[in-house]
């Protein structure tokens, strides 16, 4: 019998063939055409770089979580760039993006996700994007940690395993949804300084709204104070530290009163024994 090869893991370094991996869901082919030529001119067409593209010209084969997540696993790239079809590179290019990159490592080694705009906390928000709303250049307090981001730009760090939500679906809220999962895994968000040009404005319809109640009603019911039993305790689920700490005392309690039911248990085996 042949013994089966295990790998020491502190042998195996994850080299990755590309630097970027640029994605995108395409439903206008002259725009995303348009888009590939300003990568080219930004440097982006240089060996280090994949591009893929899910064809939704027709009809919508994919959206936003579905079709993301595939393309995501798709990738052999140290970074994966999610971004509409309907944006242009300025001056930032190629080796301004990886400068970036390497000074928010330096920074923060546990980010995962960044953009060019997003938000935090209620109604504050940063940008670095030229768009039909105005212009931001980079700001001196870039980068900065969020809590969502912009659709329009997103920048995954691979080994970081970050990828959308398949319990939600739709076209909508999946940069809030990214960071979400970055966080739940001890990652952290930002915005960075790389300035683009992006010629959509967004849309508040009924399917916005729709999407907006599906991401609430997942967070209510993940964020629901519970309790969850592991083979070995009871863990208390809660973002209040009143309930957590009540939570705990009753925890506590249910130990004590196990241990003393045993030594009771096990003094009446041992009288009815003798």
């Amino acid at each position: 019998m042949t013994d089966p090869i295990s790998k020491n893991i502190n042998d195996v370094t994850k080299e990755y063939e590309k630097t970027f991996a640029i994605c995108s869901l395409v439903t206008n082919f002259q725009q995303y055409e348009d888009m590939l030529a300003s990568f080219e001119k930004n440097g982006f067409m240089n060996g280090q770089c994949e591009f893929m593209h899910i064809d939704n010209s027709a009809d919508n084969q994919y959206d936003a979580y579905t079709g993301l997540h595939k393309m995501i696993h798709a990738c052999d790239s140290k970074y994966v760039i999610l971004c509409h079809q309907d944006i242009k590179l300025l001056d930032h290019d190629f080796a301004h993006l990886v400068a970036l990159l390497d000074e928010l490592e330096t920074v923060d080694p546990k980010w995962a996700v960044a953009g060019n705009a997003g938000g935090f906390g209620f109604d504050r928000i940063r940008t670095c994007i030229s768009d039909p709303y105005g212009f931001t250049g980079p700001q001196p307090d870039l980068p900065i940690k969020i809590d969502s981001l912009d659709e329009n730009f997103i920048i995954l760090k691979a080994s970081a395993q970050v990828s959308p939500s398949q319990d939600l679906k739709g076209f909508h809220f999946y940069g809030l949804d990214l960071c979400m999962q970055a966080k739940s895994r001890g990652y952290n968000a930002y915005v960075i300084g790389f300035l683009l040009h992006h010629y959509g404005s967004g849309t508040r319809d009924k399917i916005f709204y729709e999407c907006l109640h599906a991401v609430e009603d997942k967070h209510r019911k993940l964020l629901k104070p519970r309790w969850a039993t592991t083979t070995t305790t009871q863990i208390r689920l809660t973002s209040s530290w009143t309930g957590l700490r009540v939570s705990r005392v009753i925890r506590l309690g249910y130990y004590v009163w196990k241990h003393i039911r045993y030594v009771l248990k096990t003094a009446g085996k041992r009288i009815s024994g003798s």
